[in-house]
């Protein structure tokens, strides 16, 4: 706007060049401020962005922080309202949900010794290429509910660090069954 004000005379194609703008947006500039005396928009109409209720929004954050593992249902039971506005709620405020990994739960001795007990495994049994190993799956429930087959999943704000007890599924290999 400085170069028009400095030369109102000048025509728009003049005008973009010397900007190194394209001539349309030199023409809507120089007319919205004859119009308006200013170069900003008007205010939009529609209804704004972000949250109608602030204090469900901070529950619903609140809600996350304090648990974790909760799924989204959870939530939105404990907050009172949908899955679908917990689902918003979350992305507005950079909350991602990651997939819990499954480790067995082993002591120090326990891990040294299963690196022993493998590698002798790989050499007595895959060195001759003609055997097999079969296993069976019995049928049986677990005990510990937590180790049960299924995705799980927890919810962090991006930045933040989570211990590892709240990302990894500890599960005992005999654990006890039904």
């Amino acid at each position: 706007m400085h170069k028009w004000l400095q030369n109102p005379s000048i025509s728009y194609k003049q005008l973009a060049k010397q900007v190194r703008t394209s001539y349309y947006t030199a023409r809507r500039a120089v007319l919205r401020f004859k119009n308006s005396q200013t170069i900003k928009d008007k205010s939009r109409i529609g209804r704004p962005k972000g949250s109608a209720n602030k204090k469900l929004e901070k529950k619903v954050v609140s809600i996350i922080r304090k648990n974790k593992s909760m799924s989204i249902r959870d939530i939105a039971k404990k907050a009172g309202t949908s899955h679908v506005m917990v689902v918003k709620v979350k992305k507005r405020n950079s909350i991602r949900a990651f997939k819990k990994q499954k480790a067995p739960k082993r002591t120090q001795q326990q891990t040294l010794k299963s690196i022993h007990l493998v590698r002798k495994l790989y050499e007595q049994k895959f060195d001759n290429k003609k055997e097999w190993i079969v296993l069976d799956d019995e049928i049986y429930v677990k005990m510990d509910f937590c180790t049960l087959a299924g995705p799980q999943f927890y919810s962090i704000v991006l930045g933040d660090i989570i211990s590892d007890s709240e990302k990894i599924i500890r599960h005992e290999k005999f654990g006890e069954k039904y």
